[in-house]
């Protein structure tokens, strides 16, 4: 993350259509050029972006290749279901027994969701307005799904500075549209279904 966020070099290094993803892979990453997200839920690859401040999502990958991509199948997963809200620090607190690495997978109902799309830059460097993050926010009651990984000792390689997490979602808007992207920040109601799995890095 250090070399594609902070040195810039955000050349394309995989062709998305070329991966064999068994059922079960998460994975997040990001666009050649950062020009949009990467998000893998159940095998299967969902692409963001979002040139003119509208979030485009595709399954048709086709020629698209990202220049960040984290991927893993767990070894082994757990799940439960949460009794209060779920943020960042009940996630942690729920996910420290599986450090160092983990999969996390939660389904639940938002309270808060803040996501950006990237447009061509860092999302915390972009200094032009071409390259501003898209950012967007789910309605409260909206159901999303967050995937991605907990990895507490990985920032500047698997994380941003300042979370242990790298985690996207994926929501469906009230219009019936599917959008995905970077996670910010999130509250979740309670009983939200949090799956965690064991992965070697």
């Amino acid at each position: 993350m250090r070399e594609v966020m902070r040195d810039g070099h955000t050349e394309p290094r995989v062709r998305l259509a070329d991966l064999t993803l068994a059922p079960a892979t998460i994975g997040v990453g990001a666009l050649e050029g950062l020009l949009g997200e990467v998000t893998i839920v159940d095998g299967e690859v969902q692409i963001a972006t979002a040139p003119e401040h509208v979030v485009t999502n595709v399954t048709a990958i086709g020629t698209y290749h990202a220049t960040l991509l984290s991927i893993a199948t767990p070894n082994s997963s757990e799940a439960a279901t949460e009794t209060g809200r779920l943020d960042e620090s009940s996630l942690a607190r729920l996910a420290a027994r599986f450090a160092p690495l983990a999969t996390v997978d939660v389904t639940g109902v938002v309270e808060q969701l803040n996501v950006h799309v990237a447009r061509g830059a860092c999302p915390h460097g972009a200094t032009t307005p071409a390259t501003q993050p898209h950012l967007w926010s789910a309605a409260a009651g909206t159901t999303v799904r967050l995937v991605g990984f907990y990895a507490p000792d990985a920032a500047g390689s698997l994380t941003h500075h300042g979370t242990a997490f790298h985690l996207h979602a994926i929501a469906v808007t009230a219009a019936g549209d599917r959008r995905s992207g970077h996670v910010d920040a999130f509250v979740l109601r309670p009983g939200a279904i949090v799956r965690l799995g064991r992965c070697e890095r």
